[in-house]
């Protein structure tokens, strides 16, 4: 395991990078050598028609899915491990909360994504929704 960079390293560091990156789905490529590199402070808009790898792309740097060549980084380090991931959020295309779920089942599924949540009693008091746990 590496060092974790020092803060003046880690100000230098690209927030995101793709560097040659190949990623395709059977005969359909969808990444051919991608290269992008977003800045710390800089703006950048995914622009392009169906199929182009907008999706793709974020999908790696989320580390949903591997590249099948190339280095895929966020915050330097690979978006698949967790230090990464707990620095990053993200609302893909549609989101919506599962109809089907309860008070208590949406709050247990929540607090699933932090490493040392509230009791689900704290957190639906604070909600107003305390009554209906």
């Amino acid at each position: 395991m590496e060092p974790a960079p020092t803060a003046a390293a880690s100000a230098r560091l690209p927030l995101a990078a793709l560097r040659n990156v190949h990623k395709a789905y059977g005969a359909q490529r969808a990444l051919d050598g991608v290269d992008l590199t977003l800045a710390r402070g800089q703006l950048l808009a995914l622009l392009g028609p169906n199929g182009a790898g907008k999706t793709t792309a974020i999908a790696l740097l989320l580390g949903l899915i591997r590249a099948d060549a190339g280095t895929v980084e966020l915050f330097g380090a690979d978006p698949q491990t967790l230090a990464p991931r707990r620095r990053i959020g993200v609302m893909l295309q549609s989101g919506a909360l599962p109809e089907t779920l309860r008070v208590g089942e949406l709050l247990r599924m929540t607090a699933n994504y932090y490493p040392r949540p509230r009791a689900l009693a704290e957190c639906a008091e604070l909600a107003g929704v305390g009554d209906v746990l």
